[in-house]
């Protein structure tokens, strides 16, 4: 099987100054698993669902 049969065609784009719950309300509505950060038309990451959960849910719950 290859990659081009599983994936999610196209992108999702975000600016860096979004918030964190932002994010999340894109991907939900988009029903994507993580977004392409650019700013002017310059990538400067990825943010995905895992991302979130370990570095703003897990850290704002004080969870080890």
């Amino acid at each position: 099987m290859k990659v081009s049969e599983v994936m999610t065609p196209g992108m999702v784009e975000i600016e860096p100054s979004a918030s964190v719950l932002e994010a999340a309300r894109v991907m939900k509505r988009e029903n994507v698993g993580c977004l392409v950060v650019s700013e002017q038309g310059k990538l400067r990451g990825i943010l995905t669902d895992r991302d979130i959960v370990i570095r703003a849910v897990a850290q704002t719950a004080h969870l080890s």
